[in-house]
C-alpha cells in the first residue's frame, strides 16, 4: 500500500460535523521512533474540511488523496473547492446523490501529507 492513494469517508453527526485522524508510515520500519510518520487530524465543520498534520513528524510520501466522499450532505454543493496555503484555489468535479445525501468529490489530487482545506459551497 505504499504510495497508494487514498479516500476519505466523513460521516457527519446530527450537527453536520465530523472529526478523525490519519496516521502513515513506511510500515516496516522503526523510523517512526524518529519522528519519520505523518498523523494528520481532519475536521469537518462549517461546511469546511480542513486536514492538519499534527506535530514535527516529518515522512515523505507519494501517496494522493484520490476521492472525498461525505455522508449527509443535505443540499447539492453549487461549488466544492480545495484551498492550500502554496497553491491557487482550485475548483473539484462533485458528484451529489439527493436520494442518500451523499457528496462525492473526485481526484482533489493533492499529497496527502498536505495542510488543505476543502469548501464545500
Amino acid at each position: 500500500m505504499a504510495n497508494d492513494p487514498y479516500t476519505l469517508v466523513v460521516a457527519l453527526d446530527s450537527k453536520k460535523s465530523a472529526k478523525g485522524t490519519l496516521y502513515i508510515d513506511d510500515g516496516h520500519t522503526f523510523d517512526y521512533r524518529s519522528e519519520k510518520f505523518i498523523y494528520s487530524n481532519f475536521s469537518f465543520q462549517n461546511n469546511k474540511l480542513k486536514s492538519q498534520p499534527v506535530g514535527g513528524a516529518n515522512f515523505e510520501t507519494k501517496s494522493w488523496l484520490e476521492r472525498v466522499i461525505i455522508l449527509g450532505i443535505e443540499h447539492e454543493p453549487k461549488e466544492v473547492k480545495i484551498v492550500t496555503q502554496k497553491e491557487k484555489d482550485l475548483s473539484l468535479d462533485f458528484f451529489y446523490n439527493k436520494n442518500n445525501h451523499v457528496l462525492s468529490i473526485r481526484k482533489p489530487g493533492i499529497n496527502i501529507a498536505t495542510d488543505f482545506e476543502i469548501h464545500v459551497l
